[in-house]
């Protein structure tokens, strides 16, 4: 029974067998004939053939399982802890690949290796690289709903530390540092592997009180202790870049970046030139404020 075959939702014709297919398109991949992007899937409800290879698909790694027997034998890793082997090499031999959701929906994965049977189609690399980057960090998300996981998760995204050690070097747009960070009391597993907290520490670690006080904590609202805050917490700097540029115009008008003249429109005043040199750019390391 011949199948239809879609790339990136395009229809692109029919095949004969659409197993025997898949299988070939995966097998291609696997001896790096095709790029390791590319996830084909066949779902035979549907009688549909679906190849993606568009950008910005959400992909992540699993290691091949055949017969019953991960790829990923001991003897290899020992390689790879020697640095005779990289993470490149095994995705390039077939060893590992990277998985879409598309074609997960054609795996049957293991999450240990004590669980792989002759069914199983791939292994996980560890079960923690189940959750992305961002949802490791959560404490404790074993005792909680996927959906209050996935919004930890989320404010992990939108807070605020130090994102990179150069930032006094970088040109961001705009960019937060916070002042005091801490290593944090309370750490998920991820933070063993990483070992970054130890000499690059994130966020702040508070004590909450979830009380009554007067119905000033009414909704959303939170008491703050005064003397937390003039002590630095929460303290963070702001970055931002900014842009000028002397442009000439038509008539002979031209900008100029300096001190204006007394007299000149706008002109703010003596005081407010103090800190700027002749050709108006104020120097390094100069308080402005």
């Amino acid at each position: 029974m011949k199948a239809s075959v879609f790339i990136d939702g395009e229809y692109a014709g029919e095949v004969e067998n659409p197993k025997e297919f898949v299988e070939n398109i995966r097998r291609m991949r696997r001896e790096g004939k095709i790029p390791p992007y590319v996830n084909i899937a066949y779902h035979e409800h549907l009688n549909e053939v679906r190849i993606l290879t568009s950008a910005g698909r959400a992909v992540r790694p699993l290691i091949v399982v055949e017969n019953g027997v991960p790829k990923l034998t001991k003897e290899i890793l020992e390689k790879v802890k020697k640095g005779e082997l990289t993470f490149s090499d095994l995705v390039k031999n077939g060893i590992i690949e990277y998985l879409d959701a598309e074609e997960e929906e054609n795996a049957y994965i293991a999450v240990r290796p004590e669980e792989v049977t002759k069914e199983h189609t791939h292994l996980e690399i560890d079960p923690a690289v189940i959750f992305g980057f961002s949802a490791q960090f959560v404490p404790y998300p074993e005792f909680n709903r996927g959906d209050r996981v996935n919004y930890g998760a989320k404010m992990g995204d939108q807070s605020i530390g130090i994102f990179s050690t150069n930032f006094q070097n970088r040109v961001d747009s705009k960019s937060n540092i916070l002042v005091y960070p801490q290593k944090p009391l309370v750490q998920a597993y991820i933070h063993k592997i990483f070992d970054a907290t130890e000499n690059y520490p994130n966020g702040t670690n508070v004590v909450i009180a979830v009380a009554t006080y007067e119905g000033y904590n009414i909704e959303d609202a939170i008491v703050i202790n005064k003397s937390s805050i003039e002590r630095g917490m929460f303290w963070t700097y702001m970055y931002r870049t900014y842009e000028a540029e002397e442009k000439r115009y038509l008539g002979g008008q031209e900008d100029i970046i300096g001190i204006p003249q007394p007299g000149i429109r706008g002109y703010a005043g003596e005081d407010e030139y103090k800190h700027l040199p002749e050709d108006g750019i104020v120097n390094p390391e100069t308080e402005v404020i």
